[in-house]
């Protein structure tokens, strides 16, 4: 909070004047997501300005300065898998997420089947083959597989500049669903929260005390929803190392 009052001091602003909040919600490192969120939330009930929550990979495609108009995306990397984002990079439209799951390489493999057998016509309106933006904490099994397949894996970038960039564009689109509510925004987990999975083990149930909203719906559009196995509200920043 500090740095973002000193920001807006910086302009010569007052915190009434905030037009709108953007913020990048996850997948990403457990402590800063769920700061990004809290401090989002908190300027927005304050200030009532405008909140638009952007899914990481759409932020990751729009930090990317490669040619191709459509990549994946690997977020959270962990043990044999990582959250994967299928997203458009289209000038007209922004960054929109396909679709998103937490893949082995196995899933990671069909994924890239699904998308070389995409017609001639398409692939060329995409800008060639398929390219995999990943830190350095893909798993090894999902590197290999990417490599195997010829995937060409990119470094991935979360920029802020590209955050405020693809948030300001929702914002002067046509998207209804740009904007979401302070109580709607949640982080978006890409695997169930380690104490609600200690419980169930202990527990010898199926059921968490307060098991987290399904994410299938979650990151069907970079505007709203991510999938997963746990997830925050309908929508898809931080490439830390996940919990």
């Amino acid at each position: 909070m500090p740095a973002i009052d000193a920001a807006v001091r910086e302009v010569g602003a007052a915190p009434r004047e905030i037009d709108a909040v953007i913020v990048s919600c996850g997948p990403g490192g457990f402590t800063g997501l769920r700061m990004a969120v809290a401090a989002a939330k908190a300027i927005a009930l304050v200030t009532q300005c405008r909140l638009v929550a952007l899914p990481s990979a759409v932020v990751a495609a729009r930090s990317w300065q490669g040619t191709s108009r459509e990549v994946l995306v690997a977020l959270a990397g962990k043990g044999r898998d990582a959250w994967i984002s299928r997203v458009s990079r289209m000038e007209d439209e922004g960054c929109r997420v396909i679709d998103a799951a937490i893949m082995d390489a196995a899933a990671l493999e069909a994924l890239v089947r699904r998308v070389e057998t995409a017609s001639m016509d398409e692939r060329t309106a995409r800008g060639g083959g398929v390219v995999m933006l990943a830190d350095e904490f893909l798993p090894v099994e999902l590197a290999a597989c990417a490599d195997r397949l010829g995937v060409a894996r990119e470094p991935l970038s979360l920029s802020p500049r590209a955050c405020m960039l693809e948030g300001l564009a929702r914002l002067s689109g046509e998207q209804t669903d740009a904007v979401v509510t302070a109580d709607a925004l949640l982080p978006i987990y890409p695997r169930e929260p380690e104490a609600v999975r200690l419980w169930r083990a202990r527990a010898g149930t199926g059921a968490g005390p307060s098991a987290a909203p399904s994410a299938e719906a979650s990151a069907r559009a970079g505007a709203g929803p991510s999938a997963g196995p746990s997830a925050g509200p309908r929508l898809d920043a931080d490439a830390s190392r996940p919990a």
